[in-house]
């Protein structure tokens, strides 16, 4: 018999040499376009594309669905490592396809910024509490902001005439990391045996409730948290971000999936930028999911 040949067509980009690890043909045509003219333009691996895909509209959706398959109810939170050698092209997709939640974020500031401002033209003496800057995306920040960013989405005592897209108490929040192992290495907060922090990430996937308390500043009970995680890291980097003992037995690094890139061919570049109206209609499904 003979042996059956695959021949790869010039240019594809494939995690796995047999067939890719995350299939697409179950997701609504519009956005399987979206992520092959992705992976077709800027010739990155399809699955990294994918991850960022499904990360984003997690994110846009937050608690308002949650999968309850009979015994065990599961927002949805995802956390993705896109693991691949330098030059890889790994962080632009990332950044391309999480775009419309960081509008969506800059929407957020920009009415802060109004709140705030009619709050500082009130004299001091009769000034309520400083308003608060909410949030759905986290680049780089302390672990007591992005506790206050999850209690204001959570926020069930916001006033009901507020409009819905604005109101918090089913908000998602995501952190996007160009270079993970930095999130992991910040403040030197998970290195030498420290748990604490660790814990912390292990509640917030599990979307245990969590309550800060601190010394100087006001009690905190987040109920439900709901926070995704999206980074790229090199191969280089891998074992040491993630190879610890610590990690690979307290459940930290199952929580992750990580999409690695073994097989990268570097087709010639081209020209070609993504077309308006595909890119808008990921905006707008970004959006609608919102």
């Amino acid at each position: 018999m003979d042996e059956k040949i695959t021949i790869k067509p010039k240019g594809s980009l494939s995690l796995n040499k047999q067939r890719p690890e995350l299939p697409i043909d179950g997701l609504p045509a519009s956005i399987q376009n979206y992520i092959n003219a992705v992976c077709g333009i800027y010739h990155c691996p399809r699955e990294f594309v994918t991850t960022a895909v499904l990360a984003t509209a997690s994110t846009a959706i937050g608690k308002k669905v949650v999968v309850n398959e009979g015994i065990y109810k599961n927002p949805l939170v995802l956390w993705f490592v896109s693991v691949a050698r330098s030059g890889s092209n790994k962080s632009y997709p990332m950044k391309l396809v999480t775009q419309p939640l960081r509008r969506i974020d800059e929407e957020l500031y920009a009415e802060y910024k109004r709140e705030y401002d009619d709050w500082k033209a009130i004299p001091a003496k009769d000034r309520a509490d400083e308003p608060k800057c909410p949030a759905i995306v986290l680049d780089d920040c302390t672990d007591e902001r992005r506790s206050e960013i999850l209690f204001m989405n959570n926020d069930t005592n916001e006033p009901q005439n507020r409009p819905v897209a604005k109101r918090g108490n089913k908000r998602g929040a995501i952190g996007i990391y160009p270079e993970l192992k930095g999130m992991f290495d910040s403040k030197n907060q998970y290195q030498n045996g420290g748990t604490s922090a660790i814990s912390k990430l292990l509640r917030l996937f599990d979307c245990e409730d969590i309550k800060v308390d601190r010394k100087n500043g006001f009690t905190m009970l987040i109920k439900d948290p709901f926070f995704n995680i999206i980074g790229d890291l090199q191969t280089g980097m891998l074992r040491s971000t993630f190879g610890s003992e610590l990690f690979m037995t307290n459940g930290l690094n199952q929580r992750f999936l990580f999409s690695v890139a073994e097989d990268i061919e570097y087709p010639h570049r081209s020209h070609e930028t993504l077309p308006y109206s595909i890119a808008c209609e990921w905006a707008q499904t970004v959006r609608m999911l919102y």
